[in-house]
């Protein structure tokens, strides 16, 4: 009996203490309105240059420098994301662009 009102009690804690989870990793995820941002300043800077091609860079730090992933006209703006061919990028990692003959993305995650 002691086991079962010992379960009965703990078992609300342990219900809400998992709630109290996912509240803290919503308030890790950057704020809409950032990657919202983003994603309208790089759909701005495509339109006006008439980007075709986007290349999307990652940071490699273990030898301090930029590998192109991937260059492509599949590409889409989906806020917080830029789907290129088959792999979405998160906006909130994008920390630099250059937009001249293409758009060159560089992420670092």
């Amino acid at each position: 009996m002691k086991k079962l009102l010992l379960i009965l009690v703990l078992l609300p804690l342990f219900m809400l203490s998992d709630c109290s989870k996912h509240d803290d990793n919503v308030l890790v995820n950057p704020a809409p309105s950032q990657t919202e941002a983003i994603a309208k300043e790089l759909q701005n800077v495509i339109d006006e240059n008439h980007i075709t091609i986007v290349s999307v860079y990652v940071f490699n730090a273990q030898d301090n420098s930029w590998v192109n992933i991937v260059g492509t006209s599949d590409f889409k703006i989906e806020d917080p994301y830029i789907r290129v061919e088959t792999t979405y990028y998160d906006l909130s990692k994008l920390v630099k662009f250059d937009a001249q003959a293409e758009l060159d993305l560089y992420f670092k995650y």
